[in-house]
């Protein structure tokens, strides 16, 4: 196996796990979404949380359908782009995810303070 033929396949891999893991991100931020809107209405309180989370979802979506456009793709220039751009879009959802458990462990633990 040559060298750019096993590039090549390592690239295509990264792109079929970018999309799958992206996409079951998108389900996990809605089920964030909907679990804390009932804690939030159970308790009486307003955050952002749900909406920070709504753009997290948009993130995922974004590398979902990058990572499956590349997987598409047939020229290798275009399909490396696409490639990065869907890897960069995904670890930026992942911070932002790391992010938004922080942000709603702090505002439950707030609330159960009180």
């Amino acid at each position: 196996m040559s060298k750019e033929t096993f590039i090549e396949k390592q690239e295509e891999n990264l792109s079929i796990h970018i999309f799958s893991v992206s996409s079951a991100m998108v389900g996990v931020c809605l089920t964030v979404i909907g679990i804390f809107a009932l804690v939030c209405s159970y308790n009486k309180i307003q955050t952002a949380g749900d909406d920070i989370t709504a753009v997290d979802a948009i993130f995922f979506l974004s590398a979902c359908i990058l990572s499956y456009i590349a997987m598409k793709t047939k020229e290798a220039k275009r399909r490396l782009f696409l490639e990065k751009a869907a890897d960069i879009i995904f670890l930026i959802g992942l911070s932002l995810m790391a992010s938004i458990c922080f942000f709603i462990v702090y505002i439950l633990s707030q609330q159960m303070g009180k």
